[in-house]
């Protein structure tokens, strides 16, 4: 959290009360005299402690680095073994004279990741062409269900390559229209129109040997099929394709109707049913609080319940606006061993609470949902669903279905509930069935490299976008590798062998089983945000470098330590860099100026909005 930054802005809406009704909702917030006495104590306290907690934390930012630098020192000397993951890679220089032939790569899939791996793979020199069984760009997100809104804000959701700016404030959550909107003009800016294949669905990939692939595909409008031979494949088909459907819901005589939640588009034909949701989500919880406002009663079950419950919002912004490195920064072992740091963290942005806060945490205390740690299970960034329960009458169960009649659902708790349509947001199963049968169906976390590059074929075949962050965004994640595979794929970095591949891919494996005990073995792609961002980051040479922040740009330096955790951190150092830095200061700095401005547009809507 950013302190000093937060004691400013408290002091500042304590005293200059607004008087002018057109201010923002959150200015309007704090007018009642009862709440502007409880902002003023909060704010004294703030000014007490907050100092000293800087403090506390710089000095733990001091003890992280120098941990750092001496771990590095001993790993010179021969003395500390290289962590296999976090092995810094050696990068070529581009090469496109004509003794280098261009390479042909197929990617599958043109939704935010299959767009991001296109765009880095044509900047690497290679020729491309992307698959996409849907006739619009963005994947799932082009034909989602209405309403429905991305689970992180703009400034987090944007690629680096391509990101927001001042006409994007204030921070807010895309819609699922927004969001493919801003994939189009992502499209456009880099001018990937002419290796897109939209409407073309992939339907086999065959390895014909000598190296290369026969990819086999299907027009959707006329049927017509046709093939083309590539030497490489990048599946960006994400894991949303093939439905997970409960045995109880094939093999039923229920007379209702049972949709998946892939199906789900809006709430046209729900007015007046009784519906019954099964699973849990930020689908799960969104589609509840949607359909409660025209179903005659709705009830959702959720086997294990919804993990972490993070809403959306937080003081009038989004959520994620208050996630800081040097927080992140803490080691899962050390914080695992004692919770007090996520406590008093949870402890001071209470201070911060506006009307709303206030009411959604009263709504949530009178659900009775499973609460764990986000260290230990996923995250639903969603809360709508108790607002489902607790304002329209809805019914909330941690159970499992044990059969369907003719009438409704009976419950493993004995219950049963009765309803004209059942909602099933049970997620998708894995699997690639167009691929060759060693890689159609696989485990992300037991047979792929950093959940990417198969050890048995090399940079040959690819996965982008199978990394779920238990919390934050998926496409940082494939940009990062994006730009690992292209470069691998131009000859510009080399792999780690097979057997070193299969010692990271163990290593991973059994600290993800402790990381994850609740969803390891039921979530295949789940995975650690920064941690996943940061190991990409050191093999790419491209993570934070601190100390040059600290003799180059020390206020730059502060905005990385205590701002929020935005792609754009790693266009700061390394590869990549040059082609992204839009503010050329002329002093051969080659870092993403960019961040800088993202900051002082940040900070003005912080302070003054």
């Amino acid at each position: 959290m950013n302190f000093s930054v937060r004691i400013i802005r408290a002091t500042k809406i304590t005293m200059e009360m607004p008087t002018d009704t057109t201010k923002s909702n959150f200015m309007k917030d704090h007018k009642p005299i009862k709440r502007r006495f409880k902002l003023i104590t909060r704010t004294l306290i703030l000014l007490i402690l907050a100092p000293l907690l800087l403090v506390l934390n710089l000095l733990m930012l001091g003890i992280f680095e120098s941990t750092y630098l001496v771990r590095r020192f001993l790993q010179f000397l021969g003395l500390v073994n290289i962590r296999s993951q976090h092995k810094m890679l050696e990068i070529k220089g581009a090469d496109f004279s004509q003794n280098n032939p261009r390479r042909r790569v197929c990617v599958i899939g043109c939704g935010p990741s299959g767009l991001v791996a296109v765009k880095e793979c044509i900047e690497k020199g290679l020729e491309v062409v992307a698959y996409d069984a849907y006739q619009d760009i963005g994947g799932v997100f082009s034909c989602a269900y209405e309403d429905g809104l991305l689970t992180s804000s703009n400034f987090f959701t944007a690629y680096s390559s391509f990101p927001c700016n001042v006409t994007d404030l204030p921070p807010r959550f895309w819609s699922f229209a927004e969001y493919t909107e801003y994939l189009r003009k992502f499209v456009a800016h880099f001018g990937l129109q002419d290796s897109l294949m939209l409407g073309y669905k992939v339907t086999k990939v065959t390895d014909i040997g000598d190296n290369k692939w026969k990819v086999e595909v299907t027009n959707c409008s006329t049927k017509e099929e046709s093939s083309s031979i590539f030497d490489y494949i990048i599946v960006c088909s994400g894991s949303h394709q093939n439905p997970a459907i409960p045995r109880w819901a094939i093999d039923s005589t229920f007379r209702g109707k049972i949709l998946h939640s892939s199906e789900y588009h809006s709430t046209k034909d729900l007015a007046g049913k009784r519906v019954l949701i099964v699973g849990m989500g930020e689908s799960a919880s969104d589609i509840a609080f949607n359909v409660s406002q025209v179903a005659s009663n709705v009830c959702l079950i959720a086997r294990s319940g919804p993990g972490v419950v993070i809403p959306r919002f937080h003081a009038g912004k989004p959520s994620d606006l208050d996630t800081t490195r040097i927080y992140h920064s803490l080691p899962r072992r050390l914080a695992r061993l004692s919770l007090t740091w996520w406590r008093l963290k949870v402890w001071l942005e209470s201070f911060y609470n506006i009307t709303e806060d206030d009411e959604l945490e009263q709504h949530l205390a009178k659900v009775n949902f499973s609460r764990y740690h986000w260290l230990f299970r996923y995250g639903t960034k969603s809360a709508k669903f108790v607002l489902s329960v607790t304002q329209k009458g809805g019914h909330y169960m941690e159970t499992s279905i044990r059969n369907l009649d003719k009438s409704g659902a009976i419950m493993e708790n004995g219950q049963r509930y009765d309803c004209d349509i059942i909602i099933l947001c049970t997620g998708f199963k894995g699997g690639s069935p167009f691929l060759p049968p060693d890689l159609g169906s696989l485990n992300y976390r037991c047979d792929l490299w950093k959940k990417c590059i198969h050890p048995k074929y090399g940079k040959r075949v690819s996965f982008i976008g199978f990394c779920r962050p238990s919390v934050g965004s998926i496409p940082p994640i494939s940009e990062m590798q994006a730009r690992f595979v292209s470069l691998a794929l131009a000859d510009r970095i080399k792999l780690p062998s097979e057997t070193e591949m299969k010692k990271t891919i163990e290593e991973e494996r059994a600290y993800e089983e402790w990381l994850f005990p609740y969803d390891f073995k039921r979530v295949s792609s789940l995975c650690s945000y920064m941690e996943t961002l940061t190991s990409w980051a050191r093999m790419l040479n491209c993570d934070v470098q601190y100390l040059k922040l600290l003799v180059r740009d020390p206020f730059l330096l502060y905005c990385v330590v205590f701002g929020p955790i935005i792609p754009a951190q790693y266009r700061l150092f390394g590869e990549g860099t040059s082609n992204y830095n839009y503010y050329n200061y002329n002093n051969n700095n080659n870092y993403h100026h960019y961040y800088y401005y993202y900051y002082y547009y940040y900070y003005y809507y912080y302070y003054y909005y």
